[in-house]
């Protein structure tokens, strides 16, 4: 459990994901709650900082970006204790850099080392690394009281896949027989979504796919083989 930060308190909470195996943080200032980016945990992106410090913490990293209003992102290296603030988001991983750890100022509802904050959605999303099967990429999401993503909001699926730079995803449907589906909701799924001549396999499953060239160049929805290994977003 994690208490409640008064309005001085500057409190720092380590915990250890056992599944995950890798350690997530939380840097509390009053109300808000500075937490690891999972997605980026070890990583690199290709964008420059606004601000670097050296000979820097966590806790005064994280007092840095508090106090600067434009930002929006910090990291912190544990090896060279070197701070970073970013005044964007939206940041891909390019490389692999040993000790990186992103922060993010997010609700208290995103869990720490589990989820990553989207304001622009209003949402706090589980990016899966790892790849699953359909059922098992459902089974994840709602083994951590979440649903898998579908496609209704096309974009909102378009933008996380290439922040993850994939071409397959997996997406949440409800096969309701014969080549029929419908999103979690009810709504059935908008023909518009469709890849030319699908669905056509009656396999259950749904993907988006953006990699299919001559016969579904602009990507879209597409039946795919359940056993199919995909990334997938939980919310």
């Amino acid at each position: 459990m994690i208490g409640m930060c008064t309005v001085r308190e500057i409190c720092l909470i380590k915990e250890w994901k056992i599944l995950a195996q890798t350690p997530s943080f939380i840097e509390c200032f009053g109300s808000h709650n500075w937490k690891i980016v999972p997605r980026l945990l070890g990583s690199g992106i290709g964008e420059a900082a606004s601000r670097s410090f050296l000979d820097y913490t966590a806790s005064s990293c994280a007092m840095q970006c508090q106090i600067s209003p434009s930002c929006q992102l910090f990291r912190f290296n544990a090896h060279s204790s070197v701070c970073d603030l970013y005044d964007g988001r939206g940041y891909k991983e390019v490389s692999n850099v040993q000790g990186n750890q992103f922060y993010q100022r997010m609700p208290d509802d995103c869990v720490s080392g589990r989820d990553e904050w989207f304001p622009e959605f209003q949402a706090c999303i589980l990016i899966s690394k790892e790849l699953y099967s359909y059922d098992g990429a459902k089974t994840r999401c709602e083994s951590e009281g979440k649903v898998m993503m579908g496609a209704e909001d096309y974009q909102k699926v378009l933008h996380l896949m290439d922040l993850i730079n994939t071409q397959y995803i997996h997406v949440y449907s409800r096969y309701t027989g014969s080549n029929t589906y419908q999103w979690y909701d009810g709504t059935p799924v908008s023909a518009s979504l469709w890849c030319p001549y699908q669905p056509m396999d009656d396999s259950g499953c749904l993907g988006v796919d953006l990699a299919l060239m001559n016969w579904c160049p602009a990507g879209g929805l597409d039946d795919i083989i359940c056993t199919d290994l995909r990334q997938f977003f939980c919310v």
